[in-house]
């Protein structure tokens, strides 16, 4: 009796340590594949908006069908707005209360805080051009932001100064004394968001998020 009692004993452990190295490795093999698969998956970054948390009236966001470039290639598509109003009365209205950038300018900002220059726009940044509609869910929590406009721009190498780090895409307003009582003059930034990268093998990996960028380590 007592042998066989030890002989079942012996094959259960033989049995459980099987069942548990074998779902061991699916989750390692799991784990693998996800973090694999982020390659394989389109770029969509700056339409994080958490659960519920504050969002600017003045958003930025970039998405790209692949996130593997060529270091002087990295070419997404960017897109830029406010919530103001979306007709010509509801953003007027929000000009003449003190919403308005007759113009702006829009960067890319290294780590190092070395800017470069995109392009100046003269146009006001607060019109129907440039605004979005926030999508919420049944909480009215914002899940998605549809920008009325967008545009593709490619980013200099010169912005990828590490082996792996980020750089922002920002929008100034340089305010003058023409449009201030302040000495001098001054910026204020409308809009911004973060790319995270990584150098791999001579390409560009971008990422949506920083977790994301962290979660690939």
């Amino acid at each position: 009796m007592k042998k066989l009692v030890t002989k079942f004993i012996g094959v259960t452990l033989i049995l459980l340590t099987l069942f548990y190295t074998f779902m061991g490795c699916n989750v390692l093999e799991d784990i693998f594949n996800e973090s694999e698969s982020i390659l394989d998956k389109p770029l969509r970054g700056g339409f994080d908006f958490g659960d519920g948390g504050e969002v600017p009236a003045c958003t930025a966001a970039y998405e790209s069908d692949t996130r593997v470039f060529d270091i002087d290639d990295v070419t997404l598509t960017f897109y830029y707005g406010h919530s103001f109003g979306k007709t010509e009365e509801e953003v007027e209205h929000n000009r003449t209360h003190g919403n308005s950038y007759p113009e702006f300018s829009l960067y890319f900002q290294d780590e190092n805080g070395t800017r470069y220059l995109i392009r100046h726009v003269d146009e006001n940044f607060v019109s129907t051009k440039y605004s979005c509609t926030w999508i919420v869910d049944d909480d009215w929590y914002i899940i998605d932001i549809e920008y009325n406009y967008s545009e593709t721009i490619t980013i200099p190498r010169e912005c990828f100064i590490n082996e792996e780090g980020y750089f922002g895409f920002i929008i100034l307003h340089e305010k003058n004394n023409s449009d201030n009582t302040q000495q001098g003059s001054f910026e204020e930034r409308i809009a911004s968001c973060n790319i995270y990268y990584r150098l791999e093998n001579g390409k560009v990996i971008i990422y949506d998020n920083y977790r994301q960028w962290k979660g690939a380590e």
